[in-house]
C-alpha cells in the first residue's frame, strides 16, 4: 500500500481507497530532545497536557498517522497537527502555552 501525504491509499488487496493522514513534516529528534521528551512523558510531576504534547511529537516521530497519534493521546487530529507544526518552528520551546 502506497502512503501520500494527504492523498488516498490504494489497496489492491481489498480493491478500495483508504484515507490516511500522515505527518506533513517529518521530525527527527537529538537525542538530548527525545530524553527530554521522555523524561516529560514518565514525569508524575507534568501536567497531563505537557504528557501528551510529548508523546504526540515522540508518536510523530515513529512515522503514526495523525489520526493514531489522537487517538492514543485522547486528542483530535488537528491539535496533533498544531503541536507537530509548533514543535519544527520553535522545538522543546514550541510545547509549552503561548501567553495569553
Amino acid at each position: 500500500m502506497n502512503l501520500h501525504y494527504f492523498n488516498s491509499a490504494y489497496t489492491r488487496s481489498t480493491n478500495c481507497f483508504e484515507e490516511r493522514i500522515i505527518a506533513k513534516t517529518k521530525i527527527a529528534l537529538e537525542e538530548e530532545e527525545r530524553q527530554e521528551l521522555n523524561r516529560r512523558l514518565r514525569a508524575s510531576t507534568m501536567s497531563v497536557r505537557d504528557r501528551q504534547r510529548a508523546q504526540i511529537i515522540l508518536l510523530a516521530t515513529e512515522g503514526h498517522t495523525q489520526e493514531a497519534i489522537g487517538a492514543k493521546a485522547g486528542v483530535t487530529r488537528v491539535t496533533v497537527s498544531h503541536w507537530c507544526q509548533r514543535f519544527v518552528k520553535e522545538r522543546l520551546a514550541g510545547l509549552t502555552d503561548a501567553p495569553g
